[in-house]
């Protein structure tokens, strides 16, 4: 009889104990623990050297086998391009008369976001996943960097389901803070709302 006490008393403090290491949902406001994650590459990146250089970080946590998810990442990325394509604008230029207007094309583009000048960075964070995560980017024609295994920082935020959508500003506080069950067009308008102004607005890409 004592056994089965004792025992009991130990699972029962396995579990407050699980309770208190599982970090409680963020609040926008709060300072946004710093990680570190690396890419397919295995290229390291840091939470704060990002912030450092006055960007804000938009992080979609997310698995290839969420649906929402899948929208969630055609909606990020359109965003992305057209940060790019604004940050390509304010840097290309060619005379016309009197006039300079901006020349884009695609090398443009790309080179902005290859040397990051837009003032939004986007990070998606792959987790509980046993598929391909790359595989499956390239199949959906998904560019936005992805950081592989990020168990411990979804833990550290208090990730409790996909998707899961964070942005951290400059500051390095949240901004915004989403652990499921907001509608996709409502998230994004939200993200839209507090994130900097594009001049380029990118059409919604629909799953």
């Amino acid at each position: 009889m004592q056994k089965i006490v004792f025992l009991t008393a130990i699972a029962l403090l396995g579990i407050s104990l699980g309770f208190i290491a599982k970090a409680e949902r963020m609040q926008p406001g709060q300072l946004a623990p710093n990680w570190m994650l690396y890419s397919a590459e295995s290229k390291p990146t840091l939470l704060h050297d990002i912030t450092d250089q006055q960007k804000t970080v938009v992080m979609l946590f997310w698995a290839t086998w969420c649906g929402q998810c899948n929208h969630l990442l055609h909606e990020l990325q359109s965003l992305a391009d057209a940060y790019n394509r604004d940050a390509a604008t304010q840097q290309v230029g060619f005379s016309e008369g009197n006039e300079t207007r901006p020349a884009i094309n695609a090398k443009a583009i790309n080179q902005s976001a290859a040397t990051n000048t837009s003032p939004v960075t986007f990070y998606i964070l792959n987790i509980w996943e046993e598929r391909d995560a790359q595989a499956y980017l390239a199949e959906k024609g998904i560019t936005l960097p992805v950081l592989v295994k990020a168990e411990s920082v979804a833990d550290r935020y208090g990730i409790e389901g996909v998707p899961g959508l964070v942005v951290v500003q400059p500051d390095r506080r949240i901004g915004l803070y989403h652990t499921v069950g907001k509608p996709v067009n409502q998230l994004m308008a939200q993200l839209k709302h507090i994130l900097p102004t594009v001049e380029h607005s990118p059409s919604s890409t629909q799953e």
